[in-house]
């Protein structure tokens, strides 16, 4: 499931903001999101690793 968030999300914003015409508050905005939600996925994948981890080590 979670390899699907960047085609859902980042692909779709990235096509957006290549839109010349968009006010530079609208581009900032997404922008400012875009990087919010990435921090969001990098610590949702960082718990998902830590999770793993401590299963594989419970199991030995």
């Amino acid at each position: 499931m979670t390899q699907y968030i960047p085609e859902i999300f980042f692909i779709p914003t990235a096509i957006k903001l290549m839109n010349t015409e968009m006010p530079a508050a609208t581009v900032s905005t997404m922008v400012s999101r875009w990087i919010y939600l990435n921090y969001v996925r990098d610590a949702l994948t960082l718990i998902g690793w830590l999770a793993a981890l401590k299963t594989f080590s419970l199991s030995q």
